[in-house]
């Protein structure tokens, strides 16, 4: 009897703290402008939150740096009521890109909290293209060494990368293109002013709709449920090849004992049907995952990436 009085005692001031957070509203900042499907995902991400816990989540966009000022932001917080939604580069190729410039420490300044979403990549070319699908794209290029060109939103992008890790893996050299934005592509791609590009289906799916564009296989390591009858790398001789892009939920490292709730409520929310529904519209696929695997997840990008900004020699613009 007197042993489980002083373990409820000892109990009773954890349960105390976990009860008292939080105590006011959070703040859910999210690293780029509004609109686009990021902006979209975060918001959602926030409401969910704000139903699972005792104080709603107020989503913020703090956009800039190529994601850097909002991720400071979360680092320095001290409010205790502060998350970082980001994706994939913000934790693993940014530190690579910038080094000692990075005003974060991904290990030192975060806990994971677990994935939300992906988002598939996949091989666009123009309607007019030889290429029927992506050996045809190869051959294409292996014919004509050096000819052809991909474009990318930007040196050290996921699509940049992605694209010059097919190209290695598939033994062919081509040119890369960046532009500003997708929007900006497209139009040259439509010409056949460029051969190819790696995106997501948000500005070239509508494209391929059209007949202006031509999709070849997903750039992931397993068939996308957007286009099930498209072949991904793994059977068209590439396994383990993956072009996705990761969403995850972040929080400072004075929140860790938090995690386990936070994650408890995303797993929650990413299991009902209408949640997937949701990020389908926006073009994201829901995955769970525990707060060891987003970080065992970075920990794979950095190996994945890293060389290869390394041997081409990519900084941060």
């Amino acid at each position: 009897m007197k042993r489980r009085l002083l373990l409820a005692a000892l109990a009773a001031p954890a349960l105390a703290r976990a009860q008292s957070w939080p105590s006011r509203p959070l703040r859910l900042i999210i690293p780029y402008g509004p609109g686009g499907a990021g902006d979209a995902l975060a918001r959602l991400t926030a409401q969910a939150l704000g139903r699972a816990l005792p104080q709603p989540v107020v989503a913020e966009n703090r956009p800039g740096g190529n994601t850097l000022i909002g991720a400071e932001a979360v680092a320095k917080s001290t409010d205790g009521h502060t998350l970082l939604f980001c994706s994939s580069p913000t934790m693993s190729t940014a530190p690579i890109l910038y080094g000692a410039r990075l005003p974060y420490s991904p290990e030192r300044d975060f806990v994971p909290v677990g994935l939300l979403s992906r988002t598939p990549y996949f091989v666009f070319v123009p309607t007019a293209s030889p290429a029927r699908d992506l050996p045809g794209l190869i051959a294409l290029a292996k014919a004509q060494p050096g000819r052809l060109s991909y474009a990318s939103i930007g040196s050290g992008t996921i699509g940049h990368m992605t694209s010059e890790l097919l190209g290695r893996a598939a033994g062919i050299s081509w040119n890369h293109v960046p532009y500003r934005s997708y929007g900006a592509i497209a139009p040259d791609l439509i010409a056949g002013r460029l051969d190819a590009v790696i995106a997501d289906l948000t500005t070239f799916g509508p494209l391929v709709q059209a007949g202006q564009a031509r999709v070849l296989a997903a750039a992931t390591d397993q068939r996308s449920p957007f286009l099930p009858d498209l072949p991904a790398m793994a059977e068209l001789g590439f396994p383990g090849f993956d072009g996705s892009i990761w969403f995850g939920l972040f929080a400072p490292t004075a929140l860790a004992a938090e995690v386990p709730r936070l994650n408890a409520a995303l797993h929650a929310w990413q299991a009902q049907p209408e949640t997937t529904r949701a990020l389908a519209a926006i073009g994201q696929v829901p995955e769970a995952s525990t707060p060891e695997r987003l970080r065992d997840l970075i920990r794979v990008d950095v190996a994945r990436y890293g060389p290869l900004i390394r041997d081409l020699n990519i900084t941060a613009e």
